[in-house]
């Protein structure tokens, strides 16, 4: 009663010969003399419960699980002695859950970072061009000085096209 995580202690015909309260609660089905693993956790595959139990070291495996109505992701960890192996489970949905959360909070926090560089070039682009056009407006009509002002407009103009081209591409969803 003192863990919260499940425990079975399993023969070497995958039988299960005890078994925990918390294992009971966690699995969803109550422990019985001569149960097997696939009947109390029928969710694991033949390939899970064989990596599980038929090794000479310590196995893990995850597996997601409908109980109730909502998800919960379980772990399954091996570890074998002699005639039995032990068998912890342990319901990771809060863990898994937490880490989903702090990978999607720093991506939000890099896209955050990227976006303010990029509006930053893009004040600046759209300075550049702003300052251009008002050279345009004073000069006195000489061809060269108009060429380069326009020259100067289009390499601004192409670079916030593909500045804002890129911005396209951040808000597409993953």
């Amino acid at each position: 009663n003192y863990f919260t995580d499940g425990l079975l202690v399993i023969d070497r015909k995958a039988r299960i010969a005890g078994s925990n309260p918390a294992a009971d609660a966690i699995t969803g089905t109550a422990f019985q003399k001569d149960m097997s693993l696939q009947e109390m956790c029928p969710y694991l595959t033949e390939e899970n419960i064989n990596l599980l139990l038929n090794s000479h070291e310590p196995k893990e495996v995850e597996r997601i699980v409908m109980s109730e109505g909502y998800q919960r992701n379980l772990r399954f960890r091996s570890q074998p002695s002699e005639d039995l192996t032990f068998l912890i489970i342990s319901d990771i949905t809060t863990m898994n859950t937490e880490r989903l959360y702090t990978r999607q909070k720093a991506r939000l926090q890099l896209v955050g970072q990227l976006a303010r560089g990029m509006v930053h070039d893009f004040n600046r682009l759209l300075c550049e061009i702003s300052g251009h056009v008002s050279l345009l407006r004073r000069v006195q009509q000489d061809p060269r000085e108009m060429g380069k002002s326009f020259d100067a407009l289009e390499k601004n103009i192409e670079s916030g096209m593909s500045l804002a081209g890129h911005l396209m591409e951040l808000a597409q969803p993953d």
